[in-house]
């Protein structure tokens, strides 16, 4: 762990959604509340987005402090940053359903 007492975890990279899977407001919005409850001040930054073909890929940097049960874990108090990184793919299938584009 980094001096300070911060912790850090390294780059990830996940494909997220996959076809089976839906992904819309409600599974953000739960998303977020799951977050929050183990970080109740998160911030989240998007470094960078990029859109190509039928894709947008976000790398995104999430900061906050573990001050509640997160993850199966217990609060820590420390600081906890995570940068990682989201595939959107089949953006000509997934946007029209779900309205991903404009909402990214």
């Amino acid at each position: 762990m980094p001096p300070g007492g911060t912790s850090a975890r390294s780059f990830d990279l996940s494909e997220w959604p996959t076809e089976a899977v839906p992904f819309g407001p409600a599974e953000v919005e739960g998303t977020f509340e799951w977050l929050r409850a183990g970080l109740s001040d998160l911030s989240v930054e998007i470094l960078d987005l990029i859109a190509e073909e039928d894709r947008v890929v976000a790398r995104i940097l999430m900061t906050g402090t573990n001050d509640g049960d997160f993850a199966g874990l217990s609060a820590t108090n420390r600081e906890w940053h995570y940068e990682h990184v989201h595939i959107f793919g089949s953006l000509s299938t997934r946007s029209s359903s779900t309205g991903l584009c404009a909402r990214i």
